[in-house]
């Protein structure tokens, strides 16, 4: 009895065909590139209106300076977990 092996890099090797075939791939590529950006742009969104508080001074420095340092931590976290699993994804999905 013969069991098929469901490795997708068993099936790209058995029907000859790479892994970018695969629509679900490219679709999932853009998506993770997608998230990243938008994680990186809120990061630097963030970051300026902080630079912009302290330029302004006064009580809208004080009520929002630390509120939006802990903020941009925060999407500086996502952002590095984000990329992370993007390179992860397309060293492993990328034939």
């Amino acid at each position: 009895m013969h069991t098929k092996n469901l490795d997708t890099r068993h099936y790209m090797v058995e029907n000859d065909r790479d892994l970018t075939s695969f629509p679900w791939i490219s679709v999932m590529n853009a998506f993770l590139t997608n998230l990243a950006l938008i994680a990186m742009l809120g990061v630097l969104v963030v970051l300026g209106l902080g630079i912009f508080s302290l330029a302004k001074g006064g009580t809208f420095r004080e009520s929002w300076s630390n509120k939006l340092m802990r903020l941009r931590v925060l999407l500086q976290a996502v952002a590095i977990v984000l990329l992370c699993v993007l390179l992860w994804w397309r060293t492993t999905h990328s034939g």
